[in-house]
């Protein structure tokens, strides 16, 4: 009798060992692995990345910079809204202070070609911390107003435009401000943004700066 309990205890003891022991050798569920549909949502979209590469590697911006990648598609979704001849979108447009240094940038300018002023200004923020690029290009914004207001602004010009005078009173009736972030900033909250994500505009930077077969492998047999 004695001999079948410690028999019994055994076996559960064992038991209890092997249900123990298959568990460490289950994988353990990553919260953080991105599901099916998050895959899909932040694959690069290479068709749209061929398609912005056609519509904006000739444009006036330094594409060293990935946030000009951005600020190039932005200035076409404008176009789109604000037409020609009544409207040009400038873009980089430096306001300096009283002794010529450069206190800021308007990254994009609706130009009012009928009044000869600008009437729009949109900072371009390419950022996925989308609260803490909110609060930056606010905080620009503000700069920029706050110059204007107490005359603190000495000089406005842009190095895409050379020949082009800019003069401090043609930026005094602005009536609109806006921050544009790059795709998913509306869902926070924000007015406008670009569609394009980080890495998609990391891979339109590659096209414009070192062409298409920067990325494909040699052959190795040519």
């Amino acid at each position: 009798m004695t001999r079948k309990i410690i028999n019994r205890k055994f076996l559960l003891f064992l038991s209890l060992i092997m249900a123990l022991a298959g568990f460490a050798q289950e994988p353990v569920s990553d919260d953080s692995e991105p599901t099916v549909e998050e895959e899909k949502e932040d694959a690069v979209r290479e068709e749209l990345v061929d398609e912005n590469f056609e519509k904006i590697r000739d444009l006036k911006f330094d594409y060293g910079k990935m946030g000009n990648v951005f600020t190039a598609v932005a200035s076409l979704d404008l176009k789109e809204e604000f037409k020609e001849p009544d409207y040009e979108i400038l873009n980089g447009i430096d306001f300096k202070d009283l002794d010529g240094k450069k206190a800021g940038a308007l990254d994009l300018v609706v130009w009012d070609n009928k009044k000869k002023e600008a009437a729009k200004v949109f900072l371009v923020k390419a950022s996925a911390n989308f609260p803490r690029a909110l609060k930056i290009g606010e905080k620009q914004v503000n700069l920029f107003k706050t110059m204007l207001e107490d005359r603190d602004i000495g000089d406005m010009d842009s190095r895409n435009y050379p020949f082009r005078v800019f003069r401090v009173y043609e930026f005094r009736n602005i009536d609109h401000f806006g921050i544009i972030g790059l795709k998913g900033a509306v869902e926070k909250g924000w007015e406008r943004e670009v569609d394009l994500t980080r890495d998609e505009a990391m891979a339109l930077q590659r096209l414009i700066v070192h062409g298409k077969d920067e990325d494909e492998e040699a052959d190795p047999e040519s």
